[in-house]
């Protein structure tokens, strides 16, 4: 998450900055600002005067006529069709239409100048059609040089746009009831349909209402089971009964029912007592006469005619056996009773089991049925779905047909009269000509300090001059004549030796904390003793700060030597009123001593000027003979500053540099350009100079977003600053 807070540091730190390039540049924005606003003002001025006559239409979000669901979704209903599409978009446009253009021109018979009909794209081009955000309201605006023609198109369109609007919507509404006339018939024989094919599924199927008949299945079902398994028993008792007498008679049941029905049958019982009766009177014969006799013979004639007579009736009767022995013939009247008995347990038997297989075959049919319930059920559900859904439908086109004509007759659309056309203040006009050309000059003015500040490649600000170089900030000298509030100081303060004439001025503090700086940056492993001040190009201010440095290391008691070893173009003679008719140069040839060229300009401080110029200074100064005397002024001194020409006219401070104990940077800004920067930043870098960092010359506090930073007490900063490592380079 963002912090707010520090948003708007940011924003407040980049308009600081733009304003600072405003304020470097405020002479040709001004002018690009006056030029700019004067050129529009006079454009404006020499055209005629215009008037714009505005008109406003609302706009409806629906229709009041009654929504068509499912058709044309609804009648003038605003809701887009493509997703990001905007509705009020689409009616200006159709507001803007080539029909309600030409419309509107042949009802106001609008001319031009040179007497004709007004264009479609000349009308168009003083036409604006503009939405109100927030609102559902367009905006007509239509400039002209006649007022009341400005406000007869924006009415007349108006007038247009509501007619052919309420056509549109009509016309919406007749195609609708159309459709509806046309699907009712559809519908209505869907409807008939439906109900005849759920009327002959439930014929067919003998359905009445299933999930009752469901219910009943499962009830009959249980009862059902239960009858079955009544007659399984009594069916089970009436065999084991049949068993038991079966086993005492000895027979099975078709034998006892052939015998019974034989015992019963009055002709085989005479034909039996017949032949009993011949077989008494055999046997009782046999005592009387012999086998051969006559009467023997014949009743063995008769007799054999007897059985084979029984045999005949046995045959003859239903159910008889002809092999059955005589004796079974007759039965007593247990056996007649068992074996009656028999029958009838066998017709109990007959009857149970034809029972139990009509049971069977219910209950097979039943299951059946209640299988195919569940299909029934679905078939009837799908049959009763689409009834319903054509019923739905043709209710709902014969409600929306009832509810379309009704529509169709009406002359409402969605969109009213607001406002009706009027022209604008003209003073309002005038406050938005000089609106609009204040506005151009901002931006003439702002385009051309962006410009500006893009061509300019110079170092402007100590942060620029920080990144450019990349060593230690070690001090920041305000400009010469500006107070720590940033008001001028009196002609008689504005000397380069502050720390001399003016001890408590913002610039003699700064010199103060470049001098506490250098001390923290010493070390006992690189203690500072001899240092060389450079600067990337001329008129950098390098001298004038070497002079001030070594006034404030001298104001702490220390015994210092400043030594102008400027060769080229040197400045410490002027700086302190000095003869420089006796210098370093004549120490370099052994013409003089360092006692009789020295000269003391304040307690504790000597300046060695920088005398007669050579014309070789590169050569001198890398002599043995400058390493010796730095040697001997080490010795005599607590600190020795040499004043060396900028890399950019010679290299002499890299000679020096590797005699002293580090060298000092001066950057100016708005004097020094980014390429003598880089070029001089190399210079040392590639000669392996031990560089102590940079001090930022003729400061101006207006210019600095943090300017207040740079005139701190010495002890606030030199406590920031001692932690700072040192950049040997």
């Amino acid at each position: 998450m963002v912090d707010s807070s520090t948003d708007s540091s940011t924003t407040a730190v980049g308009f600081a900055k733009y304003w600072l390039m405003v304020q470097r540049r405020w002479l040709p924005a001004s002018a690009a600002f006056s030029i700019t606003f004067l050129l529009v003002a006079w454009g404006i001025s020499r055209q005629k005067p215009i008037f714009q006559a505005e008109g406003k239409l609302r706009f409806e979000r629906h229709s009041p006529t009654p929504s068509l669901t499912g058709v044309g979704k609804e009648i003038g209903s605003l809701e887009p069709l493509a997703e990001k599409s905007n509705p009020l978009a689409t009616e200006a446009e159709i507001i803007k239409s080539i029909p309600v253009i030409r419309e509107t021109i042949a009802q106001l018979n609008l001319r031009n100048e040179a007497g004709k009909l007004v264009t479609v794209q000349e009308l168009l081009k003083q036409l604006t059609v503009v939405e109100i955000k927030g609102t559902d309201i367009l905006k007509i605006e239509y400039k002209d040089a006649d007022p009341k023609r400005a406000i007869a198109v924006v009415d007349q369109l108006m007038e247009i746009y509501l007619k052919h609007n309420v056509l549109s919507h009509r016309a919406q509404a007749t195609a609708a009831r159309k459709f509806l006339e046309q699907q009712l018939p559809d519908t209505e024989n869907r409807v008939v349909k439906a109900e005849l094919a759920l009327k002959r599924f439930k014929a067919d199927n003998q359905v009445v209402v299933l999930e009752q008949e469901a219910n009943a299945a499962v009830e009959s079902g249980v009862h059902l089971q239960r009858q079955i398994n009544d007659k399984e028993s009594e069916l089970a008792a009436v065999r084991g009964e049949m068993g038991s007498i079966q086993q005492q008679l000895g027979l099975a049941t078709s034998e006892a029912v052939g015998l019974t029905a034989l015992s019963q049958s009055s002709g085989v019982q005479a034909a039996l007592k017949e032949l009993q009766s011949a077989e008494t009177q055999l046997a009782s014969e046999t005592h009387r006469y012999r086998e051969n006799h006559p009467t023997i013979q014949g009743l063995h004639r008769k007799i054999a005619d007897l059985r084979l007579l029984v045999r005949s009736r046995v045959e003859a009767t239903p159910g008889g056996n002809p092999t059955t022995s005589d004796g079974r013939l007759q039965l007593g009247d247990l056996h007649q009773s068992l074996t009656k008995q028999m029958v009838n347990l066998e017709g109990q038997q007959q009857a149970i089991v034809q029972q139990l297989a009509q049971m069977r075959k219910q209950q097979h049919i039943s299951q059946l049925r209640s299988r195919n319930l569940p299909h029934l059920e679905q078939q009837q559900r799908e049959l009763e779905r689409k009834l319903q859904a054509s019923q739905t439908t043709y209710t709902q086109l014969l409600q929306k047909a009832s509810e379309i004509r009704i529509a169709e007759n009406q002359n409402v659309g969605n969109s009213q009269v607001v406002s009706q056309a009027v022209v604008g203040d003209t003073q309002a006009q005038m406050k938005s000509v000089i609106m609009a050309a204040g506005l151009l000059g901002f931006l003439a003015a702002a385009s051309t300090v962006a410009m500006l500040e893009a061509i300019d490649r110079s170092v402007k600000t100590i942060d620029q001059a920080k990144k450019i170089f990349g060593w230690t900030l070690l001090g920041a000298i305000p400009r010469i004549g500006q107070a720590k509030q940033g008001r001028s100081l009196p002609e008689a303060m504005m000397l380069p030796l502050v720390v001399r004439d003016h001890p408590r001025s913002a610039a003699s503090a700064a010199y103060r904390m470049l001098q506490a700086n250098l001390t923290f940056v010493s070390s006992s492993d690189h203690p500072l003793q001899a240092i060389a001040i450079t600067s990337s190009i001329p008129k950098e201010g390098k001298s004038t700060i070497a002079a001030n440095l070594a006034a404030a290391f001298a104001q702490l008691g220390k015994a210092v030597l400043l030594v102008d070893a400027d060769l080229h173009s040197p400045d410490q003679h002027r700086i302190w009123n000095l003869s420089n008719e006796v210098g370093l140069s004549h120490l370099l040839v052994g013409q003089a001593t360092l006692r009789s060229a020295k000269r003391e300009v304040l307690p504790h401080l000597d300046v060695l000027t920088a005398g007669v110029l050579p014309p070789n200074p590169s050569a001198l100064l890398g002599s043995q003979k400058m390493i010796d005397l730095l040697e001997q002024w080490e010795a005599q001194y607590d600190f020795v500053i040499l004043d060396t020409p900028p890399l950019s006219i010679a290299a002499d401070a890299p000679i020096l540099g590797r005699a002293v104990d580090g060298l000092l940077m001066v950057v100016r800004p708005g004097k020094l350009d980014q390429r003598n920067a880089l070029f001089a930043k190399g210079c040392l870098e590639h000669s392996g100079q031990r560089v102590l960092g940079i001090v930022v010359n003729d400061i101006t506090a207006k210019y600095e977003p943090e300017s207040a930073y740079y005139f701190m007490d010495i002890p606030a900063l030199s406590s920031n600053l001692r932690a700072a490592p040192t950049i040997d380079r």
